[in-house]
Parts: C-alpha cells; sequence; structure tokens
C-alpha cells in the first residue's frame, strides 16, 4: 500500500495516530499488510527505499507505517469492512515521513491502546 504524499506537509507534531486491523486467520493483524503489532513494543518500518515515482512525477510513500490521523477517521476506514478493528499508537514527531489530509508514515511507533471492535456500517 502506498500513500500518496502531500507536499505541503512537511513536518507534523502529532504524538497520537490510529490504525486499522482485521482478525482473518486468529490474530488481530493490520488490514492493508497483516503485520502484527504487539501491545507497548516499538515496531520499525521495513528497510528500503521511502518512495517511489508514478506517473507525472507523483510521488508516493512507501515502507513506512501506515496510520490515520485522527480515531474518527481510523473509525470511518473501519466501518467499511468486516471484522475490524482500531488501536492507538503513540508516535515520535521525528520518525515522521509523509502525509496527507487522512493518512500518515512513521519511521516508528507504539501500540498504546487496546483493540477497538468496530461494527461494520455503525
Amino acid at each position: 500500500m502506498c500513500l500518496d504524499i502531500d507536499p505541503e506537509i512537511k513536518t507534523l507534531k502529532n504524538r497520537v495516530v490510529w490504525k486499522v486491523f482485521d482478525k482473518e486467520t486468529g490474530k488481530i493483524a493490520s488490514l492493508y499488510r497483516g503485520a502484527v503489532y504487539p501491545k507497548g513494543k516499538l515496531v520499525e518500518r521495513s528497510t528500503g527505499p521511502t518512495t517511489i515515482t508514478l506517473y507525472e512525477d507523483k510521488v508516493v510513500g512507501t515502507r513506512g507505517l501506515h496510520f490515520f490521523r485522527s480515531k474518527a477517521l481510523a473509525l470511518a476506514e473501519a466501518r467499511t469492512w468486516h471484522n475490524t478493528y482500531i488501536a492507538k499508537f503513540a508516535v515520535n514527531p521525528a520518525d515522521f515521513m509523509f502525509a496527507n489530509s487522512t493518512e500518515v508514515m512513521y519511521e516508528r511507533a507504539t501500540r498504546i491502546g487496546n483493540f477497538i471492535k468496530v461494527g461494520y456500517g455503525d
């Protein structure tokens, strides 16, 4: 999954962000990548290029940890899927990579909240 980068957003001061999860095979894992984020453990992005250039010089973010900028945005996304959860993460502004109006990428993050079950279409 790539993040459409808003080049106007150079920094963010967020300390809390939200992620959407689902439960397909017994474990609760991130919705799009299937990664597990243990509570209280610092997770780092995978190594490799952080951006790729698509058509007409459109640059997108890759290989970062993807989050929603607010709980409301994460809930809105989670409600479009079955068997979903959201969770709160702590981030350091120094680990900021890229953002757009709804999503943000960080180098590192720690899940600090329990999983919150979200009902489909609620």
